[in-house]
C-alpha cells in the first residue's frame, strides 16, 4: 500500500509480530484496518476459499486498536481510551529506568535470553523455550520491548568483513581539554569511529575504531588530532590492536558509508564478486538490520528496490555462509545504570595469571544482576592484558568488581576507569546465553565444568 503515514507503517510492523501469517492491512474511507487472511475448506462445494478475519484498526498516530475478542478487560479499556485521544501509561510500560537488581521471572528471563541470542526467533520456537502459549508470546514480547526499551540490531564479525578493532586512548595534559558538544560534532565525521567516550582516571578520552588498514587507521586519527579542537591541547594518545573475547559494541549507521564501496556490480570484466565484495542484498540486510534486526525481509527488498526474495538469500547467505553476521541481537536501553566502567587487567606474571583463569572465566560468566555482568572484554597488546567494560549500578560497584578481580586473578595489575559521558555510539546490554560464551566453552574443555545442554536458538 502506497503513501502510508509512517505512524501507521511501524504500528503495522509490530502488529506483524504478534500475527505472523497472512496480516493485510486495507484502507478504508481513509482508515486502517488490519485482517489475518487463511485458507478455509468449503466442505458442501469440496474447495477452499481465502477468508479475512478482522483483527483490528490502526489510527492515524499509529496506535493498534484490538478487535475486542483479542484482549482482555485492562487492554480492553486502553484501546477504547487510545482511541478517543486519551493517554494510558501502565506501571510496567512507563519509560522509568530500570533497576538491574530487580529480579526477573522464569519467562521474562528465558524471552530476554532468547532475543539476546537470536532477535529473529521465530515465536513458536520462543514459545517451546519460554513455556508460552503461541498467542502470548507476541504480547510478552512487546510488553518486553516496551518495559525495558530493546533495541533491535546484530553482532557482526567484522574479522569477516577485514576490519580490525581498535581502542585509542588520550589523556589531557594541564587545564585545556575541548568543549564535549564540540568534539561530539568534530568526531561524528569518521565513519571508523563506533564509540567515543569522555572518562576520569588514567584516561580522559576513550575510542574505539574498526578500520580496514593500519593505513586508514593512522590517517583517521591524524585527522582527529589535527582538528582545531584538539590541535591546541597538550595529550598523550595511546592505541592498541583488540581481540575480543565477549559481547559486542554496536556500529554507527555511518560505517556502512565504508561499506558502499565494497557492494559489486556485475560488469564484463567482474562477472563475479570478488573475494570482500559483498552484493547488493547483503550490504541492504547488514545495514538494515543494524538499526533494526526484527526488519521484515520483504519491507528490506521494497527500501532498497530489490527483486522479492532477496534480503532472505542475502541474510541466508551472511549468517551461514559468509559468517559475516553472528547474530541478530538486542540491547535493553532503558537499565538505571548510574555509568559505566572500564577496567583494564594487566599481565605482569603470565603463568600466575594462566593458574588462576579458570576461576575469571567462572567469575565473567556467572550473572548477578538483571543482564550480563560485563558488556564487551577484550585482549589488549598495550598494556599486555584484558580490557573490560561493564554497567555500574551502585556507589562503590565499579570498585567492588575491580576488587573481586583483583582477588581472583593472580600475576596481574588491575586499575579503571570511569566513563562520564558517552559522546557517539552506545554500550549494549543484553542477557548472553552463557553456555554459548568463549569463557565457558573453555571452562568444558579444561574439564573445571560439566558441559550442559545448550538450547538451540535458530
Amino acid at each position: 500500500m502506497k503513501n502510508l503515514p509512517k505512524a501507521v507503517t511501524e504500528a503495522f510492523d509490530h502488529v506483524k509480530l504478534e500475527f505472523p501469517k497472512g496480516t493485510i492491512l486495507r484502507r478504508i474511507n481513509g482508515r486502517f484496518y488490519v485482517y489475518v487472511q487463511k485458507m478455509n475448506w468449503l466442505k458442501k462445494e469440496r474447495r477452499p476459499k481465502l477468508c479475512s478475519e478482522y483483527i483490528g484498526k490502526i489510527t492515524q498516530d499509529g496506535i493498534f486498536v484490538k478487535k475486542a475478542k483479542y484482549v482482555d478487560e485492562i487492554s480492553a479499556a486502553r484501546a477504547v481510551i487510545l482511541a478517543n485521544g486519551g493517554k494510558v501509561i501502565m506501571p510496567e510500560e512507563s519509560k522509568i529506568k530500570i533497576n538491574n537488581t530487580v529480579a526477573l521471572d522464569d519467562t521474562e528471563r528465558k524471552i530476554l535470553m532468547s532475543l539476546s541470542m537470536n532477535s529473529r526467533i521465530h515465536y513458536s520456537k520462543l514459545a517451546l523455550l519460554s513455556t508460552l502459549n503461541r498467542k502470548s508470546v507476541g504480547r510478552n514480547v512487546q510488553r518486553l520491548v516496551e518495559k525495558y526499551g530493546i533495541l533491535f540490531t546484530e553482532e557482526i564479525n567484522l574479522e569477516k568483513l577485514n576490519f580490525t578493532e581498535y581502542m585509542v586512548f588520550a589523556k589531557f595534559m594541564g587545564f585545556k581539554k575541548p568543549a564535549p558538544e564540540l568534539l561530539k560534532r568534530s568526531l561524528n565525521q569518521q565513519p571508523r569511529l563506533q564509540l567515543a567516550v569522555l572518562s576520569k582516571g588514567k584516561y580522559d578520552l576513550v575510542l574505539y575504531c574498526v578500520s580496514e588498514s593500519t593505513e586508514a587507521l593512522t590517517k583517521m586519527l591524524g585527522d582527529i588530532r589535527r582538528n582545531e579542537l584538539l590541535a591546541d591541547c597538550n595529550a598523550r594518545w595511546y592505541v592498541t590492536p583488540l581481540s575480543p573475547s565477549y559481547g559486542f559494541i554496536p556500529l554507527r549507521e555511518k560505517f556502512f558509508e565504508l561499506l558502499k564501496d565494497r557492494v559489486w556490480h556485475r560488469t564484463k570484466e567482474n562477472p563475479r564478486p570478488a573475494p570482500g565484495e559483498l552484493k547488493a542484498r547483503e550490504f541492504a540486510v547488514l545495514e538494515a538490520f543494524n538499526s533494526d534486526s526484527s526488519a521484515s525481509f520483504s519491507k528490506t527488498d521494497l527500501a532498497n528496490n530489490l527483486p522479492h526474495g532477496s534480503a532472505y538469500m542475502g541474510y541466508e547467505t551472511l549468517i551461514t555462509k559468509k559468517e559475516i553476521i553472528k547474530r541478530p541481537t538486542i540491547s535493553l536501553t532503558t537499565l538505571n545504570a548510574k555509568y559505566y566502567g572500564v577496567i583494564f587487567v594487566e599481565f605482569i606474571n603470565q603463568k600466575l595469571f594462566e593458574n588462576s583463569r579458570s576461576g575469571y572465566r567462572r567469575y565473567v560468566i556467572t550473572r548477578s544482576g538483571l543482564t550480563d555482568k560485563f558488556s564487551f572484554i577484550s585482549d589488549i597488546e598495550t598494556p599486555n592484558g584484558m580490557l573490560l567494560i561493564l554497567p555500574v549500578f551502585e556507589d562503590g560497584g565499579l570498585e567492588r568488581v575491580e576488587q573481586e578481580l583483583r582477588e581472583l586473578l593472580k600475576g596481574v595489575l588491575v586499575y579503571s576507569l570511569a566513563i562520564t559521558k558517552i559522546l557517539l555510539g552506545s554500550i549494549p546490554n543484553r542477557i548472553f546465553d552463557n553456555t554459548h560464551s568463549s569463557q565457558y566453552k573453555n571452562l568444558v574443555e579444561n574439564g573445571d565444568v560439566i558441559k550442559e545442554e545448550s538450547p538451540n536458538y535458530n
